[in-house]
C-alpha cells in the first residue's frame, strides 16, 4: 500500500482495506474446501480462512522487521430443504 512512506515519531498511517468475496463450495473452482482460521493448528495459517500477513521493512534490507497476521472466518450458511408433497393435477398426463 505504501513504499518508502515517512512516519513521524509517534505517529499513526491507518490504511483500509476493503475486500469483497464470494465462495462457491459447490464446483465453483479451486477445491470445494474452506478451511477456518486455526483449523487443525494452534495459529491461522496460510490457506486458512480470509489470512492476511503484513511485514514492514524499514531500511529497505529485504528483511522484515516487524510482521503481523490476522484471520477472520466467513460466515457459514447452510440451508436445508425438505419435501413435503407432491399432488397430481386433473389435467395433468402420465405416459
Amino acid at each position: 500500500m505504501a513504499n518508502d512512506q515517512a512516519i513521524a515519531a509517534n505517529g499513526t498511517h491507518t490504511y483500509t482495506l476493503v475486500v469483497n468475496v464470494s465462495m462457491n463450495l459447490n464446483g465453483g473452482g479451486g477445491d470445494d474446501q474452506y478451511t477456518s482460521c486455526g483449523e487443525g493448528t494452534t495459529t491461522p495459517q496460510p490457506g486458512q480462512g480470509l489470512y492476511n500477513l503484513t511485514s514492514v521493512d524499514t531500511n529497505n534490507d529485504g528483511t522484515p522487521e516487524d510482521t503481523d497476521d490476522a484471520c477472520g472466518d466467513l460466515p457459514g450458511t447452510q440451508v436445508k430443504k425438505d419435501f413435503v408433497s407432491a399432488a397430481l393435477k386433473p389435467t395433468a398426463r402420465t405416459t
